[in-house]
């Protein structure tokens, strides 16, 4: 059998060849995909649905009908390279394109903006596009077309000042528009970072940078991200009322029950994903970060023990309320175990007590506790309101580390990284004790909207969680 004919000097003798690729190239961005692949990548596009999908927005944008478009997919979908593809494409049909590119790290950035510039040097695109890079600005974070075209890559949080994108000429003298470049920001935020300051501080440079950076008052954002919280930078555009975003969401799991991509995740294989962790599943892989069904923490999830084990280490978590009105919280102190990789509750009391009764109350459940479970050795209590008052009396009543923890992370964030520690199994309650059923009740009621009455058993039960199992933040399955 004859060998396939894949390099591009096999072919670029051949004018016919090469004028009916270039024509075909220019009309659809799909066969300039494919290609690209076979020429420049050496290697086979396997099209799927989901690229129609991503292709049809970005060429929404190239014509003018959308001016700014958000795509949510999930992680390793092929978004980056659709979107290298399209800004190679792009300078075939305008050498001056001006590209602003921002990412969550200059290093991502800046390979992306290398891989297009490959793209655009390859003998493939040079023979039939014929889009000199200018010798004197050539580098992997910036270059520039000699009729005047400019990538520039960073950081979504870096140093973009003098840097633009677009052209104030986009409106031709018809009225027509004509696509000069965009700024184009593929994810602008970590995973790991989504419950951290710097998902805020990427969110206001928007408000204050990015934004500002186009050159014309039609020139498009174009953003492709997975969606990593419920303040996220899809979250922060949307709320933008003086923008307008076009939004293509794409489910891993569609709502028919069927893959997105079968070739690249099966159905079965998704639904083990969700059963695994339905939070971050729902954020990365489903677009949706605050999950459907209401309550964060389901009643199923809990399991229950009834002997107890002897625990490897013992703590007392606490939730004291500001004030003791009616409608205020209660305070709640609550003592866990750990074993093998689980934490035990193991007693609780929850009671709304002034200052002075508060501080009786902390002593007695402490001294009792540690009479139970010699290897008690910590007590955590949140300084806030009357928690520090606690913090600086109890030293002296007790032999027990008094230890003061901020909770500098939102509620519903701490509540998306404890549900998986109870849907997996690893917090139990006791079987037979009187206040685990208002324990669960409270916890089934706990929801992303904050509609719920009282939290104030919730947020000791996150404390232990995120104590005593040392939860570790990865990017969704890395481990799968």
């Amino acid at each position: 059998m004859a060998r396939e004919r894949t390099l591009w000097r096999d072919f670029r003798d051949d004018e016919a060849y090469v004028e009916a690729s270039r024509q075909l190239c220019l009309e659809s961005f799909k066969v300039f995909c494919q290609l690209v692949f076979k020429f420049v990548y050496r290697k086979k596009f396997i099209w799927s649905e989901h690229h129609d999908v991503i292709a049809n927005g970005l060429m929404r944008v190239w014509l003018g009908l959308d001016q700014n478009l958000i795509i949510n997919i999930p992680p390793r979908y092929s978004k980056t390279e659709m979107v290298c593809l399209f800004v190679a494409w792009t300078y075939a049909h305008n050498r001056s394109c001006e590209y602003l590119h921002l990412s969550y790290s200059s290093d991502l950035a800046v390979r992306n903006s290398d891989k297009i510039r490959q793209v655009v040097k390859h003998e493939f695109f040079q023979d039939m596009f014929c889009v000199p890079i200018d010798r004197d600005n050539d580098k992997k974070s910036e270059w520039r077309t000699e009729e005047g075209g400019i990538f520039y890559a960073t950081a979504a949080g870096g140093q973009i000042t003098g840097f633009g994108a677009g052209s104030t000429n986009e409106i031709d003298d018809d009225g027509s528009f004509k696509f000069s470049g965009c700024v184009l920001i593929d994810d602008p935020l970590k995973p790991k970072d989504a419950h951290t300051l710097h998902r805020e501080r990427t969110n206001q440079n928007w408000d204050e940078t990015i934004k500002s950076r186009r050159n014309g008052d039609t020139t498009p954002v174009i953003v492709i991200m997975q969606r990593i919280h419920e303040g996220d930078f899809t979250a922060h555009l949307l709320s933008d009322t003086s923008e307008k975003f076009k939004v293509l969401k794409m489910k891993a799991l569609r709502d028919d029950g069927t893959a997105l991509w079968p070739k690249k995740h099966s159905a079965e294989k998704l639904e083990a994903m969700r059963d695994s962790n339905i939070y971050m599943f729902s954020s990365q892989y489903q677009q949706e970060p605050a999950p459907a069904g209401g309550s964060v923490f389901k009643e199923s999830w809990w399991q229950y023990y009834i002997e107890e084990p002897i625990y490897e280490r013992v703590i007392i978590t606490a939730d004291t309320a500001q004030k003791t009105k009616e409608h205020n919280d209660f305070s709640v102190f609550q003592a866990w175990g750990l074993y093998e990789g689980k934490i035990d509750l193991l007693n609780q009391i929850r009671g709304k007590w002034e200052a002075p009764e508060l501080k009786r109350v902390a002593v007695k459940f402490i001294n009792s506790a540690r009479e139970s479970y010699p290897r008690l050795n910590s007590v955590y209590i949140e300084d806030k309101a009357s928690g520090t008052g606690l913090i600086q009396s109890l030293p002296a009543e007790t032999s027990v580390a008094i230890i003061p923890i901020q909770r500098n992370v939102d509620k519903i964030t701490r509540s998306y990284d404890a549900a998986p520690h109870v849907q997996s199994g690893q917090v139990r309650l006791p079987k037979d004790k009187p206040f685990v059923n208002m324990f669960v009740a409270e916890c089934s009621s706990f929801s992303p909207e904050m509609t719920h009455l009282h939290d104030d058993q919730v947020d000791p039960m996150m404390d232990a969680v995120d104590i005593l199992l040392d939860k570790t933040e990865l990017t969704l399955f890395d481990v799968l």
